[in-house]
């Protein structure tokens, strides 16, 4: 038998059971080692109920395979994988969605490497070139993720947020960290970087991020808009933002800024045509800096749980707790 969580009304969720799922001929069936919460799009769907959205949370897996089709030649039982699948024990999933996790990479390090690629896709998309200033804005899961990847990639990084305590734990894990609130943070950064920022990672969420994104920037800056704004601006950052990119003269016209919707790369699967960059690649790249010692993932881990757990880490989350960066569930 299989448990999976499932949101059942906002702020409502059960660990029900099902029946063991069957892969068809293309599929594979995964029992579950480890998942991993992506606090924005969880915590979001927590809070609204199940929708099409996201009715089981979760889309961060790492496990082994137990059942396979016939038409999933390339993987093998036994194999470990990485799933987009929620935090359940068991999933059944289409094969080409499952990458092989190196013998060498522990599955802690494994688990947070899709958190990992949506950094890299930033990169990709803002037109990134080595040695370029990257300012992210953010400093949740995401945005110490986009940041360690933007190092990896010999970027000089500012991570910048407005909570201490994020501040003090990307220090930690010896980013170059700033306070966005003073009204002179342009200056300080200009100080240490003074050709300015050439691309911005912003992962927050918050408009107020986006102003800060603004702040930052200089003529022919990129922002490669990461978070998801769910609500819209006060009436205070509504204004500040217009004035500081649209009001006559404008930068955004006149300073040739660029703002870049962000998501990922495509998965590739049967009949996709990609030609360059899929999740898969990326996320077989990032394993493989991993397993060299380029990047570490599981120092941005500061919650393990078991399974019963994810509802009061959910409600810490909604309560504010921002102790909590990354936060792992370790499956019996």
């Amino acid at each position: 038998m299989n448990r999976r969580w499932v949101l059942t009304a906002p702020r409502q969720m059960e660990l029900q059971t099902f029946a063991a799922p069957e892969p068809a001929p293309d599929e594979v069936t995964v029992r579950t080692e480890i998942s991993a919460v992506s606090a924005g799009s969880e915590l979001h769907a927590y809070r609204t109920g199940p929708s099409a959205f996201m009715e089981s949370p979760g889309y961060l897996t790492v496990g082994t395979i137990t059942a396979k089709g016939s038409q999933a030649q390339s993987l093998q039982l036994g194999d470990r994988v990485f799933v987009p699948a929620p935090h359940g024990g068991l999933t059944t999933m289409p094969a080409h969605r499952a990458v092989p996790v190196p013998p060498e990479l522990p599955s802690e390090e494994a688990v947070l490497t899709y958190l990992a690629s949506l950094g890299l896709y930033c990169l990709h998309a803002g037109t990134y070139q080595a040695g370029e200033n990257v300012a992210v804005i953010g400093l949740g899961v995401v945005g110490v993720c986009a940041a360690l990847v933007a190092a990896l990639a010999g970027a000089r990084v500012h991570a910048v947020d407005t909570d201490d305590a994020r501040l003090g734990l990307a220090a930690e894990l010896g980013l170059h960290t700033w306070n966005a609130r003073p009204a002179d943070l342009q200056d300080e950064i200009l100080s240490a970087s003074p050709q300015g920022i050439d691309l911005v990672v912003e992962t927050s969420g918050v408009w107020a991020g986006l102003d800060t994104a603004a702040r930052l920037c200089r003529s022919g800056s990129r922002i490669c808009v990461l978070g998801v704004y769910r609500d819209p601006p006060s009436r205070e950052t509504g204004t500040a933002l217009h004035e500081r990119l649209l009001s006559f003269p404008a930068r955004f016209h006149y300073e040739n800024l660029r703002l870049i919707g962000c998501a990922n790369h495509p998965w590739e699967g049967p009949g996709s045509q990609i030609t360059r960059w899929s999740v898969q690649r990326a996320l077989h790249y990032l394993m493989e800096c991993q397993v060299d010692e380029r990047l570490a993932l599981s120092p941005v881990i500061t919650h393990r749980i078991p399974p019963e757990g994810l509802p009061d880490l959910y409600h810490r989350l909604d309560t504010g707790d921002r102790s909590i960066l990354a936060a792992v569930i370790h499956w019996p």
